[in-house]
């Protein structure tokens, strides 16, 4: 019955849309000279159409209050079914989020430890270069402090040349290699 009366209704809106159409000239097409002979038949059909569907909707809707009584049932029933969908949902939605969490958390602590690992290798590393830099510069600085005795001890003992030509060792800072 429903869709009879969504079909009376399509009809006369359809029908109606044509007469102003028509009665405006809209998009020039001539539609007021072809519908001017038979006028009176989209008009009464448009009437027809128009009032059926509400006089026939109107004896749906006056039922009598079992009816209501059903209508109420109906959507205490659908209202049942959607609250235990939705907590089905939320209830699988938490176990998901908990497995997920769980899982996140390991795969945390594991990046963190090897994280702190590589930290703790660099660390070691900044140390161990830190250390040899040391004593790099330690050997420097006795080296300097050598050169520098001797070259002074050259000077006041030989006499000439500035730094003493004793031909053997390490070429002095300055001076190149033969």
């Amino acid at each position: 019955m429903a869709l009879v009366l969504k079909i009376l209704q399509c009809v006369a809106v359809i029908l109606a849309t044509v007469m102003f159409a028509a009665a405006f000239d809209v998009g020039h097409f001539g539609l007021k000279e072809m519908i001017y002979p038979v006028a009176i038949g989209p008009v009464v059909l448009f009437a027809i159409l128009s009032i059926v569907p509400i006089f026939l909707t109107a004896k749906s809707q006056a039922g009598d209050p079992a009816g209501e009584e059903g209508v109420d049932e109906r959507i205490a029933e659908i209202q049942a079914k959607l609250n235990s969908r939705l907590t089905a949902l939320q209830t699988k939605m938490d176990d998901l989020t908990g497995q997920d969490r769980e899982s996140l958390a390991e795969e945390n602590q594991q990046l963190k430890e090897q994280l702190e690992a590589i930290h703790q290798a660099e660390r070691e590393k900044v140390v161990s270069d830190a250390e040899n830099l040391r004593q790099r510069n330690q050997e420097l600085e006795s080296q300097i402090k050598k050169w520098a005795i001797d070259s002074v001890g050259g000077s006041l003992g030989g006499g000439g040349g500035g730094g003493g030509g004793d031909g053997g060792g390490e070429p002095k800072p300055g001076e190149q290699a033969a």
